[in-house]
């Protein structure tokens, strides 16, 4: 399969501050990926992946799944809700490459928004979206937990909260909803059933955020589940 990498991999790059003083919040190191499978191509429709690091996990097993029936495009970004950065990053991908289904989510970076703010860029995310293709089908993807130990406790909270607040803003827009959070909380529950060893650390990496082979691979399967269900396939 013919893959196109679009030269947007800025990882290590370090940004300066901007001049303005209402310049948005960045994290030291920023970075986006976009990726476009069969660039050439339109023979089967295209998927459109966004969201962050646990995206670019996912996203080899989207394309397997969807193999025959889809290509798969991905803009996975560090940029957080907020941050024009990452709508340009969107509007850059989505003018160039019309896609035929969104699914997105943007939820684990941007801790120095408040929830109340995650909330009202919600929309505007949204405006982008539809602006940029108007006859895609979107889904949104909830933001997946972090390891449940105490120094993951509080953000986990903003988690559920910023799910919440997702939740409420689809739910007016008749957007669908892949519940990759609870995906994840189910194969917790099935890790510590198991309890293999007292290292059992559930599906997550050593850092408490990524995702083992495993998981990342059930996360893939339910993502293209999703998607061939809106497709119809």
């Amino acid at each position: 399969m013919k893959k196109i990498l679009l030269a947007l991999t800025v990882a290590g790059l370090v940004l300066p501050p901007m001049a303005s003083a209402e310049s948005p919040s960045r994290e030291d190191i920023e970075w986006c990926r976009i990726w476009i499978e069969n660039a050439p191509k339109h023979d089967l429709p295209r998927v459109l992946l966004i969201g962050d690091s646990i995206c670019v996990g996912y996203q080899e097993t989207v394309s397997q799944e969807l193999a025959g029936k889809a290509h798969v495009a991905m803009c996975a970004s560090s940029s957080a809700l907020g941050d024009p950065i990452l709508l340009d990053q969107l509007k850059l991908l989505l003018t160039n490459y019309p896609v035929d289904i969104i699914h997105f989510n943007v939820g684990l970076h941007g801790w120095y928004s408040s929830e109340e703010d995650y909330r009202k860029e919600l929309p505007k995310l949204l405006e982008v979206l539809q602006k940029n293709a108007p006859n895609a089908k979107l889904i949104w993807a909830t933001t997946t937990p972090m390891r449940p130990d105490p120094k993951n406790a509080g953000k986990n909270r903003r988690i559920e909260r910023r799910n919440q607040a997702a939740a409420d803003v689809m739910a007016g827009q008749g957007v669908a909803v892949d519940d990759l959070f609870g995906l994840v909380q189910e194969m917790a529950k099935d890790a510590a059933s198991k309890a293999a060893s007292k290292k059992q650390q559930g599906p997550w990496r050593d850092d408490g955020i990524h995702y083992l082979p495993e998981a990342r691979t059930r996360q893939g399967k339910q993502v293209a589940k999703s998607i061939l269900e809106v497709l119809g396939k």
